[in-house]
């Protein structure tokens, strides 16, 4: 086996990961010498995501910017590269298993002309998300550039997100996606 505890000094949290799968999650993260903390304390450096919509996602991207939010992988990776006793680099593969900082999301657009339009697109595309071409109930998000159209009409009434193209710079920013609340277009 490897270093004798890579991960010690870490705190992980788990949020919309199931009952499995955040059981091998804890008990490997524990093996490799991080502490393990169902619910989300303050001395939690990582927070493992099944989901952005959730409680813990939410707080963790508004006030905790010092958290790495992790894909669900990535605990079992390393252990799996712990066993094998290879070395480990400085970075415990935290970089190449940050969570795409918009997983989850499926993002239209609505009143925003060229060529703005395919650069909002290419970085959506960029940054883990799927891009709808076309407003669909499964839209997560829809970026709008003035109050007003069709797919606005129909966002409101569907209950989907309605965001201004600032959601999207700054969730990049802070490589999490922020709540839609804070960038509402009134």
């Amino acid at each position: 086996m490897g270093s004798s505890k890579p991960l010690k000094g870490f705190v992980i949290c788990c949020t919309s990961i199931d009952l499995k799968q955040r059981t091998e999650i804890s008990t490997k993260a524990t093996k490799l010498g991080a502490a393990y903390r169902s619910d989300f304390t303050k001395d939690v450096t990582h927070l493992i995501a099944g989901d952005f919509d959730t409680p813990k996602y939410k707080f963790a991207a508004k006030s905790r910017p010092d958290i790495k939010i992790m894909s669900s992988e990535w605990i079992p990776v390393l252990y799996e590269s712990w066993v094998q006793g290879e070395d480990l680099d400085d970075g415990l593969l935290v970089d190449k298993h940050l969570l795409p900082t918009l997983f989850k999301c499926r993002v239209c657009l609505t009143n925003i002309g060229q060529p703005e339009r395919s650069r909002i697109e290419n970085y959506v595309l960029k940054h883990g998300g799927t891009f709808c071409p076309d407003l669909t109930r499964d839209v997560t998000h829809l970026i709008a550039g003035t109050s007003s159209g069709r797919k606005y009409e129909y966002a409101l009434k569907w209950k989907i997100n309605v965001v201004c193209v600032e959601w999207l710079w700054q969730s990049i920013q802070r490589n999490a996606v922020l709540e839609p609340q804070y960038f509402q277009l009134d």
